[in-house]
Formats: C-alpha cells, sequence, structure tokens
C-alpha cells in the first residue's frame, strides 16, 4: 500500500471509528472496512474506465488486450475477536 493511500485509509478509519462512538479494542474492523470502501471506490473508477475503453473499441472496431478484472477482498468480521487475536494480526502485518 502507498502512503497516500496508507493516509486515505488512516482517514476513513478514523472516520468510521467516530461514527461508531469511539470503542475501544475495534481499530482492526474499522481499518479493513475502510479498506474496503476505497477498494469499492477504486473498483468503480476501474469499471467506468473498462466501460470507457470497451466503447472506444467498438466505435473504432480495434480490440486490445484483454481487460483483466479487479481484484479485490471482502471486508473481515472480527466482532467475536479476542483483543489478542487481533494484537497478533497488527503484529504480523507490521512485520510484512
Amino acid at each position: 500500500m502507498t502512503e497516500r493511500n496508507e493516509d486515505r485509509v488512516r482517514q476513513r478509519a478514523y472516520a468510521i471509528w467516530e461514527e461508531q462512538g469511539r470503542p475501544d479494542g475495534e481499530d482492526l474492523c474499522h481499518w479493513s472496512d475502510a479498506e474496503a470502501e476505497l477498494r469499492g471506490e477504486t473498483a468503480k473508477a476501474n469499471e467506468q474506465a473498462r466501460k470507457q475503453i470497451e466503447e472506444t473499441e467498438a466505435a473504432t472496431r480495434a480490440t486490445g488486450a484483454p481487460i483483466p478484472p479487479p481484484r479485490w477482498r471482502a471486508p473481515i468480521d472480527c466482532s467475536g475477536w479476542s483483543y489478542r487475536v487481533m494484537e497478533a494480526i497488527v503484529e504480523i502485518k507490521a512485520s510484512c
């Protein structure tokens, strides 16, 4: 993740945390939700670009390389996770 994207995720995760009443121990869930939202925005932009390319190709009868589908992951449901599990995940992510 680039620094710019990480900043966007951090800002959105903070906003989600505030919207939910600033609960303790939900940081990983908020981060995951923020990433999923931003990936959704990226997927929409990719889909619009894909449609534009397809329209151009149809109008010019030119075809290019196939366009791969966007990659995404579903948000993590961590409602039943213990604090230790979440700490371990954060440590693993930090070491990558």
